[in-house]
């Protein structure tokens, strides 16, 4: 999950978080930051030598689901634009809805990764209470 989509070069992203109890009332109140969000959830960013593949990483370590929008900060002074528009996603994610669940001997595959075989809409990612999810966006511009 983690290996298999690691690559060499950190962006910076821009990251808000939609507050859920007023979202459905008046379209989403936010805290801007970034990096991490209201203390709960924590988003990084690396690119390929490239910069035709994007590993995103979200972790949420609180108690209740996140939804969250972020944009990559691309120079396009560089020539590295990268639009999230114009992509491919895959997503994977490790979750438990108990910060105590574990695996045991008795049960080994209680928390394992999954691959989100839902279409994955990263404008806005729902993430659940204490996960980590993986996705790589992969560019299909030309």
């Amino acid at each position: 999950m983690i290996h298999d989509t690691w690559q060499p070069h950190a962006l910076p992203i821009q990251v808000t978080l939609v507050e859920e109890d007023e979202a459905s009332i008046a379209g989403g109140r936010s805290t801007i930051s970034r990096g991490t969000v209201a203390g709960t959830v924590s988003v990084s960013a690396q690119a390929s030598e490239n910069r035709s593949v994007i590993a995103l990483r979200v972790t949420n370590f609180g108690v209740h689901l996140a939804t969250v929008r972020f944009k990559l900060l691309n120079s396009k002074d560089d020539g590295a634009s990268f639009s999230l528009e114009d992509a491919a996603v895959t997503c994977w994610q490790l979750s438990s809805p108990k910060l105590t669940d574990a695996n045991t001997p008795g049960q080994p595959g209680k928390i394992v990764p999954e691959e989100l075989h839902r279409p994955v809409s990263l404008e806005p990612l729902v993430v659940p209470a204490f996960s980590f999810t993986t996705c790589e966006v992969l560019s299909t511009a030309e």
